[in-house]
């Protein structure tokens, strides 16, 4: 499998990926025990967790899970649950029993939710779904517009459920240039790209449904922002919140030094508090 010390820093956003193949699965911190699965944030790629991973103390190894597509001459995987059966099926050959550890940054937050779900169907347990600032209960696409009164509510629903349909047909448009509608399969478009593209429009389909696992949230706050109250009915498993604060609060800068190092600690605390509540202390 590819490590991290292989890959080129240039894959974290824009570099053209279509050389050889990369592995799904890469290694990014050794240990012992349960491991920490993660999945990829919308550009596909798991170096963005380079530096975070350098920042965490506790002595489980990590996993990142990247998107298929990405150099190995495949197509973009078309829909979550797709991705997400390719990602436990990497799971469960790592790691065949015990608990499981599994998360994610930003649109790999909704790849671990669904992942928490096969995952359970099959009869493992899930000790913990790790959030990185995806804010499931706010922003877009949230399930707060979708619950918007009268017409603008009917709209986001429509929107979002018209995206759905367009990702499981596998419709890759590109949604955000406007009328430029583009199958990037078939224009030339840098592996990296058709990635990036197809998970957006798959996010723009996606609504987290019930929090049914320990859950660690872990979000970007500005000074001063009051905490967002969690809805009850959504909730169905303990959550574990960890405010980190910083000026701006931003999304991009979330994984980057000086911030990485609080939400390793953050990480940390909320791998040991889930196996103890599992009765793995390992």
């Amino acid at each position: 499998t590819s490590t991290v010390g292989g890959l080129s820093a240039a894959v974290l956003w824009d570099a053209d990926l279509s050389g050889p193949a990369l592995d799904c699965l890469v290694p990014l911190k050794d240990g012992t025990g349960p491991a920490l699965f993660l999945a990829p944030p919308m550009t596909g790629g798991v170096l963005v967790y380079r530096r975070l991973v350098a920042h965490l103390g506790m002595d489980h190894p990590v996993y990142g899970l990247q998107s298929p597509g990405l150099g190995d001459g495949e197509l973009p995987e078309r829909t979550l649950a797709g991705m997400a059966r390719r990602f436990v099926a990497m799971v469960q050959e790592v790691q065949p029993a015990g608990p499981l550890l599994v998360g994610g940054f930003s649109f790999g937050a909704a790849v671990a939710d669904e992942m928490s779900r096969q995952l359970r169907d099959l009869g493992r347990e899930v000790a913990l779904v790790l959030m990185l600032d995806a804010h499931p209960f706010g922003g877009k696409p949230g399930w707060e517009r979708d619950l918007a009164p009268g017409a603008r509510g009917v709209y986001n629903r429509f929107r979002r459920n018209y995206a759905s349909r367009l990702a499981s047909r596998g419709r890759w448009w590109n949604l955000t240039r406007g009328s430029r509608r583009l199958n990037p399969a078939v224009q030339g478009e840098s592996s990296a790209d058709q990635v990036r593209q197809v998970n957006r429009l798959i996010s723009a389909g996606y609504s987290y449904r019930r929090l049914e696992f320990p859950t660690a949230l872990v979000d970007a706050r500005k000074p001063g922002a009051e905490e967002v109250a969690l809805p009850p009915r959504r909730v169905r498993a303990e959550v574990r919140r960890y405010p980190v604060v910083y000026e701006g609060a931003s999304h991009a800068a979330f994984l980057q030094d000086p911030q990485a190092h609080v939400v390793a600690a953050a990480i940390d605390d909320a791998v040991a508090w889930a196996l103890a509540r599992s009765g793995d202390h390992a």
